[in-house]
Formats: C-alpha cells, sequence, structure tokens
C-alpha cells in the first residue's frame, strides 16, 4: 500500500493517506509496541509518518504533493523507518499558509541554498496541527474510529462503547459471557435501547442471526403452579393459618391457574432436514436462540421453539449406527408407513431442555 501511494501521490485525498500509512504501519507493528497513533499525546518520532506543509507560491493541483519514504535513522531523532506526506491543505506558508507571502519567499530561498533549517522549524509545528486535524476528523468517522481501535485492540472506540450501553453489557465484565458474539448485538441497538419489546422486534433479530423464516406466537396457554402460601387455605385446630379465602376476591380453587399472558412460542420453517437437525436441543443454534431471546424479552416470560419440516423431508424412523444424525424419541423421529404431506410442527422445544 506504501508503494502504491509513492506511485499515485496524486490520486489520494490527504485524510485519505495519512489513513493508509497509519493503519499499515499499524499491523506491521503489532505486537511490538513502538508506533503510536497519529496525532495523540506520544512523541513525534514514535508516530509511523511526518507531516509537512509545500514551501510553493502558488496553488497546488491536489492535496496530497508528495509521498516519500526514509529508512530508520535518516533523520535526527527518527529510529523507526520514516514516511514523509507534504501536503497543500493547511500549514504556516504556501498560498494557503498563516503566514504572510514573504515568509514563503524567504523560505525558497533558503531552500536553494540547500538550507532546510527553516523548513524543518516550520514543519515542527505544521506536523502537529496535522495531525490534529486528521485525529479530529477520525474521531467523528465511526468506521475509521471503529477499524483503529479493533485493530490496536486496547479499547472499544467511542461508538462501540456506547453500542455496549444500549445493549445491557456496557462493563468488560458482561462481555464475552455468551454464545452470541458481542458484536452481533450491536446491530440490534435501537431495539434493545427501547423499553417495549415486540413480537416484530424479537423476529427480526432471531431472522437476521438465523437466516430463515422465523415467527413468533403469542399467548400461548399454560399451566402455573402456585406456591404453598398463595393457595387458598382455611384454619383448623392443628393449624391456624388462614390465607387467601375471600371469595371473589383472593380465592384460588387448586394448585395451580390456567394463563394466557406470560408465553409466547418462536416458530422455525426449516428448509431440509439438515437444517431442522441443526436446530435440535442439543445444538449451537438453540442455544443462540435462546441467549438472544432472553437477552430481548427478559426473565419474566416463558417461550418454547417449535421447528417445522417439510412433509417431504421427513425421514423414516430407522435404528442404525450409520446415521449421521441419530434418531431420538420425541425430537427428530416420525413413525409413517407412506409419504408425509404439507408440513409438520410436532418438534416443540421447551428451552428448558436445550440446557
Amino acid at each position: 500500500m506504501i508503494r502504491r501511494l509513492i506511485k499515485m501521490t496524486r490520486k489520494f485525498r490527504l485524510l485519505q493517506a495519512i489513513r493508509l500509512v497509519e493503519m499499515q504501519t499499524i499491523r506491521a507493528q503489532i505486537g511490538r509496541g513502538r508506533l503510536q497513533q497519529i496525532g495523540s499525546n506520544s512523541s513525534p518520532d514514535q508516530e509511523p509518518i511526518r507531516l509537512g506543509s509545500v514551501a510553493k507560491a502558488r496553488f497546488a493541483g491536489s492535496e496530497v504533493e508528495e509521498i516519500s519514504e526514509e529508512p530508520a535513522g535518516s533523520q535526527p531523532g527518527f529510529s523507526n523507518q520514516l514516511i514523509r506526506l507534504q501536503t497543500s491543505v493547511m500549514g504556516l506558508t504556501g498560498p494557503t499558509g498563516v503566514l504572510p507571502l514573504h515568509y514563503t519567499s524567504l523560505l525558497l530561498q533558503r531552500q536553494k541554498l540547500h538550507d532546510n533549517a527553516m523548513t524543518d522549524f516550520y514543519d515542527i509545528f505544521n506536523h502537529r496541527s496535522l495531525s490534529i486535524f486528521y485525529r479530529a476528523w477520525a474521531k467523528q468517522q465511526i468506521p475509521v474510529s471503529y477499524e483503529t481501535s479493533r485493530l490496536i485492540g486496547d479499547r472499544p472506540d467511542r461508538i462501540t462503547a456506547l453500542l455496549n450501553s444500549l445493549v445491557g453489557q456496557g462493563f468488560s465484565e458482561l462481555q464475552k459471557r455468551t454464545p452470541v458474539p458481542d458484536q452481533t448485538l450491536l446491530m440490534f441497538a435501537s431495539l434493545f435501547s427501547s423499553r417495549r419489546r415486540t413480537a416484530s422486534g424479537l423476529e427480526n433479530i432471531l431472522w437476521i442471526c438465523m437466516k430463515i423464516p422465523v415467527e413468533v406466537e403469542q399467548f400461548q396457554p399454560q399451566w402455573l403452579n402456585l406456591e404453598l402460601e398463595e393457595r387458598t387455605r382455611l384454619g383448623s385446630r392443628d393449624q391456624e393459618v388462614i390465607a387467601n379465602n375471600q371469595l371473589g376476591r383472593s380465592a384460588i380453587c387448586g394448585e395451580r391457574v390456567f394463563d394466557l399472558q406470560s408465553r409466547f412460542r418462536i416458530v422455525l420453517t426449516t428448509a431440509s432436514y439438515l437444517e431442522f437437525a441443526s436446530f435440535l436441543p442439543d445444538q449451537k443454534k438453540l442455544k443462540v436462540i435462546q441467549e438472544l431471546t432472553r437477552r430481548y424479552v427478559g426473565m419474566e416470560y416463558d417461550f418454547d421453539v417449535q421447528v417445522k419440516l417439510s412433509g417431504k423431508d421427513v425421514p423414516a424412523c430407522q435404528l442404525s449406527r450409520e446415521q449421521k444424525i441419530p434418531a431420538r424419541l420425541g425430537r427428530n423421529s416420525w413413525l409413517r408407513s407412506r409419504s408425509m404431506t404439507g408440513t409438520t410442527g410436532d418438534a416443540v422445544f421447551n428451552i428448558a431442555d436445550s440446557a
């Protein structure tokens, strides 16, 4: 990449060229701990590039005038290999410089006499101002800051840290604890940040992650067992405890109640038997569905997973050691005498069975 920059200098814009040099040198120095980011608090001799302003009286035709590569030790105080970049975008001298034009004329005169002391002195300030200008630009560019932080690996960039907080994993102790990659959850920060949890939101999350049609069926019936202290009890000689015995208010007949509000079903429609088998309770995909769903809806709801399969793909039940996918009762076994039609939805897995 550096060779390409040197060969086609004028085809690159200033900020693009600086970014390419920084990324290339960081990749080359990973694990060595030598070079620092451009525009940081480190000493300039630890940075991979030296920025300067061109000393010309005419207006330039491109943002980058020259890029050269200098070997290590060629410049006093610089022990690393150095990339020198000359630009006309901003600086102390030149047609767009902040100093009066006679400073540029004086600088050109000294260069004709092969005296670069004045140029090097001005470039001390040019380098710092251009470095800070680049760092301010990179800070506001989400792809640039993300790529740089991922490459260095010391800490996440600002945007990633904010998204982690929105999805509930802002602290490092809460990250890398589930089978779902942390980066996957960042795509759904807008859904996780909302207090309202919707069936369509869960369908979108699972559809994007699982790459198969997903439907959430709400209001699934179930029986809820009552704790002993929640049941209706009448006092007696041996037990004087009286609880939940007001008719029409708290009295309940039985040890359980019928509920329609706290359970839903996730319906997956697979395209083949192999895809169906990948969602069995002992497979990783079902654990991913469990984690994504729990992250989104919380712990107050129960749910199960129904995996549908086309009837023409239902295999015959065979007991054999040569089968790639062994037959298991209640999961992937069907008793049939002829080919099935339609879609079968017999495989319903309670999420507790996948643990």
